[in-house]
């Protein structure tokens, strides 16, 4: 009977399919080594941050005496001095070059080690914990010739063992609980409307291996797509070049009550690859379960969806789901097995924890579940219910209307819209409660961001200064004579004495708030900023390895205040202009994109804070497919309908074309709905806002490096209405492309379920491909046009490189390419027996 099931499957091209997907995700997995820095993020380094900024006053040396402070201060001065690690970008993935790094990494360490002995340095517990693995991990690395793997230096020694390990959500967790989900989502709902299943029941067979034939099919092709993906990783990174770094050997700290303890690379993939055969075998039982329970074959696909995305977005932001009751948590399997070091943003500032493992046991619990699941299945078999259709009593008058109503006559329509609203509203909480907390901090004059860098970056700096000067007051006395030494401690405290007045000065900034005077509150952040230039004299480009921070976010955020002063706009920007604008390079992109300066959630800004904080825009594109798209397979699946359609006199080409025209009208009533619906959330909440405020739309194109503080000619400012109704053209024209392409699919696929997913592989190739085009190709391709935020505002000419990418070409490009396929698909479609 298994046999059977796997035949069957095979048959039905299903292992294609499979195949194409472990590509992809081998592909993905390349592609995320490219652009990211894939870290081992075993402890908060301590090495390079002990005696950073190591003065008198550091806590670090706080107990020696001032002989021995003034040695250690001037020993490591020297020594920073002279040490240089061997950057050398050419001998990336070179494994000699590797290891010489990891030399330098741990002579560093050991002359840390040196100094902490040297003077008796005692380190408080959580440092010397911190200090004790670091040794360790350094001694370990000599020791078995393997590379460091810290954020500055990963990519010296990327390797597919690091990356399996590093994306193990979206390798063995995520990727295949999607792809079983659609592709077995009516295992078992599909034989009680075709009636097979009654077949099965004549046999001499039960239940029992009816129900557990399909389940272990299941699993075998999840595990499967498992060695696939795996093999297929190890293959392309070798064709791209990619060293192997003993990548096996690395080791992943175990967060446990216990300090030195660890897993190597290849034990933590192996208890990886079990927890996701685990994790398998209960969504596969999970699978069975709804398909037994719903006769509609689309309900389970579209409840597992719903609880990932849902799961996901909640679990991000809320730590009580972070347990064993939530499956899709478990997917990750890493922190899972190991625990992990949590990153939490909040207003800008960086807090990081360490969160303790679970440990593999729970998997075995999982297990157990999922033979309870397949038990009810059987014990459920024979029972239909939840099953629920929708009749339309209206006249359909043309083919137009019975395409149409093919699409929505399901009452999975109206779930799946339920679900979308309850995930938009979801969102538009996260934000709402981030605005409050932000307006709660413009309150406070002590909080604000300004407020507190001043403090650190001013007062206490300067403090610090004065400190270590007048501990070198005897010295300075023998070089430079004692009316030196007072006048320069008199400039100091006068100094000092100007910053705290300074500070009271841009206390007034929450009473500005209070006041809603946008015209003095953005005055006073204009001031601040350049004082900031100005006085501080920081250097507004700082060049570090791997990071990038240029001066266009200080150009961009001047600009907007001297408007929004201009306007006497309302106040609604909490922070100072740190990664603000989409020529910074962001090392830690996912939190601070998670966060948008202006607190305005307003009907008019909702949807670009809603952009800005998620990626809104391919959400939208998303779920919409998914809940339009169908095309022949809607006549292919309900009894053969399309041999109907085809004793009519109707031209085929029409049908193609009233099949994708019915599709996108109801794209577009759907896109309308759910932007209006975000928009009332922000109107009962803040009203419609300002419809003029601005936004920076990007109009040229500079080179990194040249733009400076002077540069003011790359850039200009849109109102948010105008970038709203180009977010709406674009994803209407970006739904209409979709459409096209799995309407043209539509004609070779059976299964509704098999053409959502395959229009996906296909998406997901044509992105991966474009990834190795070179830029003067991306821009004539469709594929580098499926995010509406960065082409809204123009940041499209730097995502990719190109002063010609903008929205006309990407127009003309579009139309073209779905022009191309619409012909194509009309041609066939005479040709191609449905």
């Amino acid at each position: 009977m298994i046999s059977f099931e796997i035949k069957k499957i095979y048959k039905s091209k299903l292992f294609l399919i499979l195949i194409l997907l472990s590509i992809l995700v081998s592909a993905y997995n390349l592609y995320i080594t490219k652009v990211t820095n894939i870290s081992i993020r075993n402890e908060k380094s301590l090495n390079g941050s002990l005696f950073l900024g190591l003065n008198h006053k550091s806590e670090i040396i706080k107990n020696l005496n001032d002989d021995d402070k003034n040695k250690i201060v001037k020993e490591y001065s020297e020594y920073t001095i002279n040490f240089e690690y061997p950057w050398d970008d050419s001998k990336i993935n070179d494994e000699k070059y590797a290891n010489d790094m990891t030399r330098a990494y741990y002579k560093n360490f050991l002359f840390n080690d040196f100094l902490l002995k040297k003077y008796n340095i005692s380190l408080n517990l959580e440092q010397k914990k911190i200090w004790d693995w670091e040794m360790f991990e350094s001694n370990y690395m000599i020791n078995t010739n393997t590379p460091v793997s810290t954020q500055l230096m990963s990519n010296i020694s990327s390797n597919p063992i690091r990356t399996l390990i590093y994306n193990d959500n979206v390798t063995f967790g995520v990727s295949i609980v999607v792809f079983l989900t659609f592709i077995f989502s009516g295992i078992i709902s599909d034989e009680k409307l075709s009636n097979t299943i009654n077949l099965a029941k004549t046999q001499p067979i039960s239940k029992f291996k009816i129900i557990l034939s399909k389940w272990i099919s299941i699993i075998i092709y999840g595990i499967t797509f498992i060695f696939l993906t795996i093999i297929f990783t190890a293959i392309i990174f070798n064709l791209n070049g990619y060293n192997w770094h003993n990548g096996h050997l690395e080791i992943y700290r175990i967060f446990s009550d216990k300090n030195i303890d660890y897993t190597i690379a290849y034990i933590l993939l192996i208890k990886i690859i079990l927890s996701s055969i685990i994790m398998i075998t209960f969504f596969a039982g999970l699978i069975i379960l709804l398909s037994t329970i719903f006769k509609n074959k689309y309900l389970p696909a579209i409840l597992i969806s719903f609880g990932l995305i849902i799961s996901t977005i909640i679990t991000n932001k809320f730590d009580l789901l972070r347990n064993v009751y939530n499956p899709f948590y478990l997917l990750n399997f890493k922190n899972i097995l190991n625990g992990f070091i949590s990153i939490d943003v909040e207003l800008n500032v960086i807090n990081s924890f360490r969160v303790k493992p679970i440990g593999f046991n729970i998997y075995l619990i999982y297990l157990s579940l999922s033979f309870i699941l397949v038990l009810l299945s059987v014990y459920l078999l024979n029972r239909n219910f939840l099953y629920y259709s929708f009749k339309c009593n209206k006249k359909i008058k043309s083919i137009f209307n019975f395409e149409y109503f093919k699409i929505i006559r399901d009452k999975t329509f109206l779930f799946m819209l339920s679900g979308v609203l309850a995930i938009l509203i979801i969102l538009f909480i996260n934000v709402y409660i981030k605005d409050i907390k932000s307006e709660s901090v413009l309150k406070s004059s002590d909080l604000t961001p300004l407020m507190t860098y001043y403090k650190i970056s001013e007062t206490e700096q300067l403090e610090n200064e004065i400190t270590n000067f007048s501990m070198m007051k005897e010295d300075y006395i023998k070089l430079h004579g004692k009316k030196a030494f007072e006048e320069e401690f008199n400039r100091l405290e006068k100094k000092l004495l100007e910053r705290e007045k300074r500070i009271e000065k841009y206390r007034i900034e929450s009473e500005y708030y209070d006041k809603k005077d946008g015209k003095n509150f953005y005055k006073l952040r204009i001031d601040q900023i350049n004082d900031i230039l100005q006085n501080d004299k920081i250097i507004p480009t700082v060049k570090l390895k791997n990071f990038l921070y240029f001066p266009s976010s200080y150009n961009e955020t001047l600009s907007l205040y001297k408007y929004l002063s201009e306007k006497n706009i309302e106040p609604k920007v909490l922070a100072w202009p740190i990664f603000s604008s989409e020529y910074e390079e962001r090392e830690i992109s996912n939190e601070i994109e998670d966060f948008d300066n202006i607190f305005d959630h307003s009907a008019s800004y909702i949807h670009r804070k809603l952009f800005k904080t998620y990626p809104l825009d391919l959400f939208i594109l998303a779920i919409v497919s998914f809940m339009v798209i169908g095309g022949y397979t809607f006549d292919k699946e309900n009894g053969r309908q399309i041999d109907l359609i085809n004793t009519q006199p109707l031209n085929k080409r029409k049908i193609y074309l009233f099949k994708l025209f019915s599709t996108f009208l109801i794209a577009i009533i759907l896109t309308i709905l759910m932007l209006l619906f975000i928009s009332f959330l922000g109107f009962i909440t803040k009203g419609i806002g300002d419809l003029n405020f601005p936004i920076v739309q990007y109009d040229r194109l500079l080179n990194i490096s040249s733009i400076s503080l002077n540069s003011k000619n790359y850039f200009s400012f849109i109102p948010i209405w105008v970038y709203n109704l180009k977010i709406f053209i674009l994803l209407i024209l970006q739904l209409y492309m979709i459409i096209s392409i799995s309407n043209f699919i539509s004609m070779f696929t059976k299964r509704r379920l098999t053409l959502i997913f395959t229009t996906l592989i296909t998406l997901a190739s044509g992105l991966l491909i474009n990834f190795k085009l070179p830029n003067y190709l991306k821009i004539y391709s469709p594929f580098s046009y499926m995010s509406a935020r960065y082409i809204a505002n123009g940041a499209i000419k730097i995502k990719l490189n190109s002063q010609d990418a903008n929205i006309l070409l990407m127009f003309i490009v579009i139309l073209i390419f779905t022009t191309v396929i619409n012909i194509m698909g009309m041609i066939l479609s005479n040709k191609i027996e449905q």
